[in-house]
């Protein structure tokens, strides 16, 4: 029996979601900002996430023609959405415009890793 190799072939869409999906698994918690370039209240949200986003806050956006399978998976229907994921588990939703302090409450609820006490040697 002869074998051949067949091509793997993975669409764009597919392996952007999948370079989403690792960066968002690098760490504990991220923001997954669902807009789109046609949303006028995703652009409208936009100067607040770009303000978060220097900040320091870990905030992956999403756009929703380019990555499907991503907006499927956490079942995004409406845009802007924001879902907050801790440790892979879904901890907050807000869907449509939103306010800068809410968005920092749904961040503020990210939980902090304790720092490792020092030991000394003698």
């Amino acid at each position: 029996m002869k074998y051949t190799a067949r091509p793997i072939v993975f669409s764009i869409a597919v392996l952007s979601a999948l370079a989403i999906a690792n960066q968002a698994q690098a760490q504990k918690a991220v923001l997954y900002d669902f807009t789109a370039t046609w949303c006028g209240p995703c652009q409208q949200m936009s100067p607040i996430v770009h303000k978060l986003e220097r900040e320091g806050f870990p905030i992956q956006k999403v756009d929703i023609d380019q990555n499907p399978n991503l907006a499927r998976q956490y079942s995004v229907t409406s845009i802007p959405a924001f879902v907050l994921v801790v440790d892979g588990r879904e901890v907050g939703r807000e869907v449509g415009r939103t306010s800068e302090h809410q968005l920092r409450r749904m961040l503020a609820s990210i939980p902090q890793e304790k720092p490792v006490a020092q030991q000394t040697m003698i």
